[in-house]
């Protein structure tokens, strides 16, 4: 009767285990049920983790293009030959100054990003963050902005920058001061001294296809100091060898004067001119789920380049038509005029990078007072810029937001983009508890259809202990009417019962009851 009631109250898992509690019985029965109906939860369980879903990382070999910095500068082909070259001439020197002008006035934020205000990539000095002369294999860049420097306020521009991360390594070059202090040579009305400026010849800078020779420590520059408006300059002494290239010094010179008839003061700073040829390893990320999505990148790392370079004495500034641009028409880009009280935003981005638009009180001192390795470093910016724009002005505003862009020259760079990418997985061992569960089940269903076809059993509701309790033909305890059904139970869980005959025989009709095993024929038999 026990195992019957094991049996009748297992027909979920929650009355598998509750039957057994009531009944206080532990058997092979009760293991076997237990066993039998835990695969219900574990089959459930299986279905649930039967597809994994995770994020894994996507490969694909692609190309970026970026700008060749050394590629020739507009100025170098510039020649005032006729009106219409003139016209064109002054029309691409607009675009060069106008965006000139942007950079510098640009917000501290968009100087300080990896980016400039187009979304070209900044190169970094690498000697404002490492040791430039250190043969490692890479320098990585520092993430604060004050543990790195950019070598130009404009960017290069990149095309081709694939969906998700992309990193390749970038060649470029820069131009790098190293400048002394600026010495300032200042009247003295009471011992009637007045200063004169730096001269400045400018015959090698004119535009011939033959050069006239100079004499070496001349000053190759255009004195823009009287009648431009403009209160500074720049020089390039020229020191010829005979083979190999000389170092190269460039000269800046501020002209500070309070009234037109007042004499005025001069200050100057002599500065080591070199081209520095670096390796940056650039990290870019667009998101892959926009087509229209801005990219974004920077230098990660910076080594020094291993390819073969012409000497770094020779710069940009070394090709005469190249310099006599940047002589002529770098300190006049502003438009300044100079009889204002406000100085050049050119001279207050020297002073202070992130207020150029009003001068310090007391600028002389303040420009004075710059530190030769900042007066080098900020200068050298508005040189690169300057360069740079004449170089690829046509591509800056909109070649790196084009996925379409061509730079002429341009390097191509092949790179290995990767992306994010929904990866589904089914585990083996998930799938193998889930078929097990299934065949168990479906078999222990099967089992129990078949049984129940097979026996005969009286229509009961409840307990097992309630076919017997009102038997007369069984010993019933004497407070068999004040247990309940489990109890009931309980106390009989020993006792053999069967439903069948009382007595069968062919002269005498059989009764049919619940009484013990022994005593009562199976039906059927």
């Amino acid at each position: 009767m026990g195992a019957l009631e094991q049996l009748m109250g297992s027909r979920t898992v929650g009355g598998t285990v509750l039957v057994h509690f009531q009944l206080m019985l532990i058997n092979s029965l009760t293991l076997f049920l237990v066993l039998m109906w835990g695969f219900s939860p574990l089959g459930g369980q299986s279905v649930l983790r039967l597809l994994e879903i995770r994020l894994a990382v996507a490969s694909e070999v692609s190309s970026v293009v970026h700008f060749d910095t050394d590629a020739h500068s507009r100025f170098a082909s510039w020649s005032f030959v006729s009106s219409s070259s003139s016209t064109s001439i002054m029309n691409e020197l607009s675009i060069i100054n106008a965006m000139y002008n942007t950079l510098l006035l640009s917000p501290g934020t968009v100087k300080n990003h990896t980016m400039d205000v187009w979304g070209n990539v900044k190169i970094p000095v690498l000697s404002s963050f490492g040791d430039h002369d250190s043969k490692a294999k890479g320098q990585e860049v520092p993430k604060e902005h004050a543990g790195r420097e950019y070598s130009s306020l404009v960017g290069i521009p990149v095309a081709g920058v694939a969906a998700g991360n992309t990193s390749f390594s970038l060649e470029s070059s820069y131009i790098h001061l190293d400048c002394d202090d600026i010495k300032a040579d200042v009247k003295n009305s009471i011992n009637h001294y007045y200063p004169k400026p730096v001269s400045f010849n400018h015959t090698s800078l004119t535009i011939s296809q033959s050069y006239e020779s100079v004499a070496n420590g001349t000053w190759q520059g255009f004195n823009l100091l009287n009648g431009t408006g403009t209160t500074w300059n720049l020089a390039l002494d020229t020191r010829s060898g005979s083979i190999q290239a000389n170092p190269t010094t460039l000269l800046f010179q501020y002209k500070n004067q309070f009234d037109i008839h007042d004499a005025p003061d001069y200050y100057t700073s002599r500065c080591r001119a070199t081209q520095r040829y670096i390796v940056s390893r650039v990290h870019c990320h667009r998101d892959p789920s926009s087509s229209s999505a801005r990219r974004g990148c920077e230098v990660v790392a910076q080594r020094v380049s291993r390819k073969s370079h012409a000497p770094e004495d020779v710069s940009q500034l070394s090709f005469p038509r190249v310099f006599r641009f940047v002589s002529t028409k770098l300190p006049l880009a502003t438009s300044h005029e100079g009889k204002s009280r406000h100085k050049d935003i050119s001279l207050n981005y020297l002073v202070n990078p992130y207020s150029v638009t009003t001068s310090p009180e007391n600028f002389n001192e303040h420009l004075a007072q710059t530190p030769p390795r900042l007066l080098g470093l900020r200068l050298a910016q508005l040189v690169n810029s300057y360069l740079l724009l004449s170089q690829a002005f046509a591509s800056m505003s909109g070649g790196s937001s084009d996925p379409g862009a061509t730079f002429e020259p341009n390097m191509p760079v092949p790179v290995e983009a990767q992306n994010l990418v929904v990866v589904y997985r089914v585990p083996g061992l998930w799938m193998l508890l889930f078929m097990l569960s299934c065949v168990v089940l479906f078999f222990g269903a099967l089992a129990g259809a078949v049984i129940t076809h097979l026996t005969l059993v009286p229509d009961l509701m409840g307990y097992v202990s309630s076919s017997v309790r009102e038997s007369r033909f069984m010993e019933m305890p004497s407070a068999a009417g004040r247990m309940d059904g489990m109890e009931l139970t309980r106390v009989l869980k020993d006792t053999r019962i069967r439903y069948g005959y009382l007595e069968k025989s062919a002269e005498t009709e059989s009764l049919t009851v619940v009484g013990y095993q022994e005593n009562v024929v199976r039906i059927g038999s």
